[in-house]
């Protein structure tokens, strides 16, 4: 009895076998040309494609199935669906693990074609997303950095966040040119003329805070956005087929900032982001145009390790006191007022911290006087004070670019033009007080011209 029924379990195996074997092509002949074609224009597919004026941005050759599927969408979208067919491998090099997003379109576009792939053990791709495990999706925002050029206009990245109550642990999806150059012009060239493959990365989100508020003294904006689990998971898949990809990465347009918006139209793709912008993207300038698209529902200061020092600093009433006792390097702090004591040990902490940093401490000595310095902060209590930071949201700031007319006391007519990003001369609201960058800010005079079109008509 056993031996009939292994018999017949192991026919059963050969009929589904051929029947798959036969049902492909039969499958694959039932998409007329039309039906790809018309497919291939919807809006989810170009995205995924990263499709725009007529071409594909991505420039990595394997992210291709055709030969000319940078250019074609119908002959893209026609191969993606052969190489499923036909791809019989079980493991995670399969067409279905690699390109999940993708995959996960044509099936929902396409339910019967579901039925007749075959279905491989796609192991990575569900550790990737099982450690992800995306609820919430947050836009990070580090202000401008002046002392480096390509930090020059601020940065953007995503942050999946896993756990509400612990968002340094959660995952951060960045998009930066690939370099290790250290020659300033050189950098500059090549990165203003798409010199450098730019990629996505998932990172700790602790690191890029470490990086921007610590090494860097950039306070940080995150902006939550209002995103479903199933656009978060959109997100997630598209970020898992294409971060071993490249693009040409060019500073002033598909730079980080822009790239992000890819994904945020992946998930809400009746938004039209990429679109508005051509020349030149600033993170500020994306980031109204996201508010504007109704996709943040909540925004969060965090300061950096400077500003912190500062507000610190402020509540310490003996001044003179605290700055010799930091400077001393001693670890006894000699201080009867509680407060006093409690944001004096804070600030020597958030020193120290800084002077390693900067290599100006040996991590001996630094890790003996942080123990130290905790310890006696550790027998206070909380700080009472809360530190208020006089701040403007960057969104309330103005806008990038400025065309003005005028004309001087003298009659001369004046056009002038600025491609970004902010001057002296205008309002610091939700600006870096004091810092300003100009680039392509010119005028034009034009003698008498005021006086002429008056007469002219």
């Amino acid at each position: 009895m056993l031996d009939n029924f292994s018999k017949l379990r192991e026919y059963l195996f050969y009929i589904g076998i051929l029947g798959f074997i036969t049902l492909t092509p039969l499958y694959s002949q039932t998409l007329t040309n039309d039906t790809i074609e018309q497919l291939s224009q919807e809006r989810h597919w170009k995205i995924l494609l990263h499709f725009k004026e007529d071409e594909s941005e991505i420039d990595d050759p394997r992210f291709f199935f055709a030969d000319n599927g940078k250019i074609d969408l119908a002959q893209e979208l026609n191969a993606t669906i052969n190489a499923l067919l036909n791809d019989k491998s079980d493991d995670d090099n399969s067409t279905m693990c690699l390109f999940p997003a993708r995959s996960k379109w044509i099936f929902l576009k396409l339910p019967h074609l579901k039925e007749v792939v075959y279905k491989p053990r796609c192991i990575a791709l569900d550790a990737y997303v099982k450690a992800i495990n995306a609820k919430q999706a947050t836009l990070i925002f580090p202000t401008a950095h002046i002392n480096s050029p390509a930090s020059m206009f601020g940065h953007t990245l995503l942050r999946l966040d896993d756990n509400f109550k612990t968002p340094l642990l959660a995952n951060s999806v960045n998009y930066a040119a690939a370099t290790t150059e250290s020659n300033g012009v050189t950098f500059a060239f090549k990165g203003i003329f798409g010199g450098y493959q730019g990629r996505y990365s998932v990172l700790p989100y602790y690191k890029k805070i470490d990086e921007y508020s610590s090494m860097e003294s950039r306070d940080i904006w995150e902006y939550t956005l209002n995103l479903s689990p199933k656009e978060l998971e959109d997100i997630v898949l598209h970020i898992y087929e294409i971060s071993d990809m490249y693009a040409d990465y060019w500073f002033f347009s598909e730079n980080c900032s822009y790239n992000i918006l890819w994904l945020l139209e992946l998930a809400r793709e009746d938004i039209d982001l990429v679109h508005q912008f051509s020349m030149q993207v600033t993170p500020i300038d994306t980031i109204r145009m996201i508010e504007e698209n109704s996709l943040i529902k909540e925004r969060n200061f965090r300061a950096s390790k400077t500003r912190k020092m500062k507000g610190l600093f402020s509540l310490i009433e003996d001044k003179n006191s605290a700055v010799e006792y930091i400077h001393s390097g001693e670890v006894i702090l000699d201080n009867d007022n509680v407060q006093e004591a409690q944001a004096t040990l804070e600030l020597a902490t958030e020193y120290l911290r800084h002077l390693h940093i900067d290599n100006k401490v040996d991590k001996k000595s630094y890790t003996k006087r942080l123990i130290a310095y905790l310890r006696q902060r550790s027998k206070l209590g909380k700080l009472e004070h809360n530190i208020s930071y006089d701040v403007d949201d960057p969104l309330l700031g103005h806008d990038s670019v400025r065309l003005n007319f005028g004309s001087d006391n003298r009659g001369y007519g004046i056009v002038g033009f600025k491609a970004s990003y902010h001057g002296v001369e205008d309002i610091e609201e939700g600006y870096i007080p004091g810092a300003y960058i100009n680039f392509l800010d010119f005028q034009v005079k034009a003698k008498k011209m005021v006086q002429n079109l008056i007469n002219s008509h």
